[in-house]
């Protein structure tokens, strides 16, 4: 605990010399405020949180509360040149328990990433984000929730591309790959790898068609390469994702991007998995100070249960966002979901929610409070991660742009 305070102490001076500029910009993608460094905008900021869980390992019974603090600063370099920018991010992460001792406190998040956007029609994005020696960031393995807790340090890389070019104001093509590297290090005790290595190999093509000019749809297929290396190879697979896309604004109000699809997985030694799924982001911007975030997933993934290779994910979350005033605002946040396994009866029912107050002393700093719950319901029974409840309350306090 000390540790986290003499860092915060070395960190907060160069957030409060840092003074306000407005950069003035019309693309929605690039910062908006930050300190001008040259043809560069800086944007620093800095987090300290507070959280006090009654379950920290999400277990059913014999239940651990603790007290968790985490400090984020973040340097966030923006080079901005009309519709397009290069953008760089680093925000070093430091954890520390109360009670429970880490393997390694620093967690650190590293993205590059960039876009170029000509009148010809052209649209470029790619990026790459790294993650080294994360630890609780567990749906950075496993999106599906099947994994819900784990303590052993994992690097994670993330790179991907997305091309598309119009040919005509109506009709277009677009090209895209992803690639995926996930990599514990080496447990002491075998219980301590909760999840296996893998690398997943995405790409794909698209036809693109402008619905109208604030409307988009892309008709694509997606080639899927899944290998978990030498630690669960009957989990490896290769497959296809047949899908439409509906990306833009619906309404002068509602923001949506819909997809629905087709995915056919061929697994090398467990069940083949072949089955739709969709997702789908809304937003609804009822006023400048209130809107609604509806999120929508049914999506397959990879297992890590038993001899099981995958698991379809259903789930539907809800956010609502209300500024009181100028300077109070919260957020009620509710998400219900099922995971439904393949080749096996296992299904896990599961909701939560969330309740925020928050409060802005001036621009650049502010105050929330937060409230979480957590209920998962399983019909097996496992150590950890299949059924358990969980109360959590956090104190974030923010500082910077």
């Amino acid at each position: 605990m000390k540790g986290i305070f003499t860092l915060f102490l070395l960190f907060f001076p160069l957030f409060l010399i840092a003074q306000e500029v407005t950069y003035e910009t019309t693309p929605e993608e690039t910062v908006k405020e930050g300190i001008i460094l040259g043809k560069f905008i800086f944007s620093p900021s800095l987090e300290f949180i507070y959280e006090n869980k009654d379950n920290v390992l999400l277990t059913s019974s014999n239940e651990v509360d603790d007290q968790i603090y985490l400090l984020r600063p973040k340097l966030l370099f923006e080079l901005p040149k009309e519709e397009s920018y290069l953008r760089f991010s680093w925000m070093p992460q430091y954890r520390d328990f109360q009670d429970i001792e880490l393997k390694e406190n620093w967690t650190h998040f590293f993205n590059l990433e960039g876009r170029i956007k000509t009148p010809g029609g052209l649209e470029l994005a790619a990026g790459d984000k790294y993650i080294m020696k994360g630890t609780l960031e567990v749906n950075e393995i496993d999106a599906g929730e099947e994994l819900v807790f784990g303590l052993l340090p994992f690097d994670k890389n993330n790179l991907y591309f997305d091309m598309k070019y119009f040919l005509d104001s109506t009709n277009g093509f677009g090209l895209n790959a992803d690639y995926t590297d996930i990599s514990f290090d080496d447990p002491e005790l075998g219980f301590e790898k909760v999840w296996y290595d893998y690398k997943r190999t995405t790409y794909g093509a698209t036809y693109q068609r402008y619905m109208n000019p604030l409307l988009r749809m892309a008709a694509g297929i997606n080639f899927i390469k899944y290998d978990p290396e030498n630690s669960a190879p009957f989990r490896k697979y290769d497959g296809m994702d047949y899908y439409v896309k509906f990306y833009g604004d619906l309404t002068p109000t509602v923001n949506a991007n819909i997809k629905l699809g087709y995915e056919d997985l061929d697994f090398d030694g467990a069940k083949d998995y072949k089955d739709w799924n969709i997702s789908t982001d809304l937003v609804w911007n009822f006023t400048n100070s209130r809107n609604l975030v509806v999120s929508i997933l049914r999506q397959g993934f990879p297992s890590n249960y038993g001899n099981v290779g995958s698991y379809t994910h259903n789930s539907i979350k809800f956010a609502y966002n209300f500024n009181i005033t100028e300077k109070f605002f919260s957020s009620f946040a509710a998400g219900f979901g099922k995971n439904d396994y393949n080749s096996s009866s296992r299904v896990d029912d599961w909701w939560e929610g969330r309740v925020n107050f928050g409060y802005h002393f001036n621009p650049l700093m502010s105050l929330r409070f937060n409230y979480i719950y957590q209920n998962r319901d399983s019909n097996e029974e496992c150590f950890q991660g299949c059924d358990y409840k969980a109360n959590t309350f956090l104190i974030n306090f923010i500082i910077g742009y």
